[in-house]
């Protein structure tokens, strides 16, 4: 083939330092387009971003030139200097250093996001914890419980 063609779709997790529930409810919708404004200016699409005060999901395309650590790690580094603008209660924010990232087939891609979207309800029921080990277990993903957030 003279080209190369990919669609990976990846859904990815990652906390605030010390899991602080610091995300306040009224600048998620702006923080989560500022997250897809970012993977856009690397050629990733954004399918579906959300979370609570101390996390978030992000559900986007990964193109075949960019690697999930580059995507990821560009969002977190933008975002957190972009929230230290947006008000004075975000001076000292930092993301956790680590993340969860996980393939989505194609046929679950709306399940995926219609979870991401429930994630106030969800975890009405689960802490954020609970949510990162049973995304682990369920993509069979070795972890060492001393690195949990």
């Amino acid at each position: 083939m003279p080209r190369s063609y990919t669609k990976i779709y990846v859904h990815a997790v990652f906390s605030t330092k010390y899991r602080v529930d610091c995300l306040r409810m009224k600048d998620r919708p702006r923080l989560y387009a500022y997250m897809a404004t970012v993977l856009r200016t690397l050629g990733c699409h954004a399918i579906r971003i959300g979370g609570t005060g101390d996390h978030v999901h992000m559900l986007f395309v990964l193109p075949g030139d960019v690697t999930i650590a580059k995507a990821v790690g560009e969002v977190k580094r933008s975002t957190s200097l972009w929230l230290k603008t947006l008000s004075h209660s975000y001076a000292k924010f930092a993301w956790q250093v680590g993340y969860g990232a996980f393939s989505v087939s194609h046929s679950v891609m709306p399940k995926c996001a219609r979870y991401i979207d429930s994630q106030e309800e969800h975890h009405q029921r689960a802490d954020f914890l609970e949510e990162i080990k049973r995304l682990f277990e369920s993509h069979e993903v070795a972890y060492d419980e001393r690195d949990l957030p």
